[in-house]
C-alpha cells in the first residue's frame, strides 16, 4: 500500500523517502462508511478539485502529511482536522453542549450579567441593543475563519456534484440495458437462422453448377463425370416419386438432397 499526501499541492510520498523528513508521517483519510462528516471536512480542507479528490476517490492510498495540522505533529483533540489549503485561519473545536435545563433554580444568572443589566436599566439604555450590537461584530469579525466541529457539515457544491455523478451514472444504467437488450435480440436471430431447417448446404451440386461458369469443368474436377452423365446415373439409381428416409443420423445430413448425397458420394470416392 503506496500512502500519498492529498493536501493542496503536496507531493509527498512515501516510495520517496528524502520528502519524509523532520518526522513528518502520513495520516490516513477517515474512512467513509464509518466517518462521513469527518472525511467530507478533510476534503475541504485539502482544497483540490472535486474531480481529483471526492468520496469516491477516498481509499487506502490518500493520506495527509503531520506537518499539515496544527503544530505540524499531526491532529489533536482541539484540532482534529488539517489546516486549510487556501490559508483561511481555523478555530479549536467546539465542545459538545450538555443538557441543562431552562426552568430550573440550579442556573443563576451570573453576577456579571446581573450588574451589567442594573448599570443599563439605571443609566436608560436599551439592553437588547447592546447585545444585538456585540453579536454582529462578533459575526463580521468571524468572516474567512473555519471552525473544526464534530457536528454534521456538507458544502452544496459536494452535495450538488454528488447529485450529478448519481444523474449520470443513471444515464449510462439506462444505455446499457438498452444495448444489453439489443444484443440479446441479434443472438436470437442468429440462432433462429442457423436452427432453420430451410438452410441449404453450401456445397452441392446447384453450387458446383453456378460456379463453373467461371471454372470449367469443375463438376467433373470433384465427381470424375460430367454433369449430364450424372443427371442419368441418378435417374438410373432413384426412381421418379422416391426418397431416402434416415431414422437416425445428424440432421445435416438428412436435410440432403437426393442429387446432393449422390454428388458428396462421388466425391469422396
Amino acid at each position: 500500500m503506496v500512502l500519498r499526501c492529498a493536501w493542496g499541492t503536496c507531493n509527498v510520498d512515501e516510495r520517496y523517502r528524502e520528502r519524509l523528513q523532520n518526522g513528518v508521517k502520513l495520516i490516513l483519510f477517515p474512512k467513509p462508511k464509518t466517518n462521513l462528516q469527518k472525511c467530507l471536512r478533510w476534503i475541504k480542507a485539502c482544497g483540490r478539485p472535486h474531480e481529483q479528490l471526492n468520496i469516491q476517490r477516498i481509499n487506502k492510498h490518500k493520506a495527509v502529511c503531520s506537518k499539515h495540522f496544527v503544530g505540524g505533529n499531526g491532529p489533536i483533540v482541539e484540532f482534529p482536522d488539517p489546516l486549510q489549503a487556501d490559508g483561511s485561519a481555523v478555530r479549536p473545536t467546539r465542545p459538545l453542549r450538555k443538557r441543562t435545563s431552562t426552568f430550573t433554580e440550579s442556573n443563576p444568572v451570573s453576577k456579571k450579567k446581573k450588574l451589567l443589566c442594573t448599570t443599563d436599566i439605571e443609566h436608560g439604555e436599551d439592553v437588547n441593543s447592546t447585545t444585538e450590537t456585540e453579536t454582529s461584530n462578533n459575526t463580521s469579525s468571524g468572516n474567512n475563519i473555519s471552525i473544526q466541529t464534530e457536528e454534521p457539515w456538507i458544502s452544496p457544491f459536494e452535495m450538488f456534484a454528488m447529485a450529478t455523478e448519481l444523474h449520470v451514472s443513471r444515464e449510462k444504467e439506462k444505455q446499457y440495458e438498452a444495448t444489453i437488450c439489443t444484443l440479446k435480440e441479434e443472438i436470437k436471430e442468429l440462432k433462429d437462422k442457423l436452427s432453420s431447417d430451410d438452410q441449404k448446404p453450401s456445397f452441392g451440386v446447384d453450387e458446383v453448377i453456378r460456379r463453373e461458369g467461371k471454372l470449367k469443368n469443375l463438376f467433373k474436377y470433384y465427381t470424375g463425370i460430367v454433369y449430364i452423365r450424372f443427371a442419368g446415373l441418378l435417374a438410373f439409381l432413384v426412381s421418379d416419386g422416391s426418397s431416402v428416409n434416415y431414422e437416425k443420423g445428424r440432421k445435416d445430413i438428412s436435410m440432403l438432397s437426393l442429387q446432393d448425397g449422390l454428388f458428396l458420394t462421388l466425391c469422396i470416392d
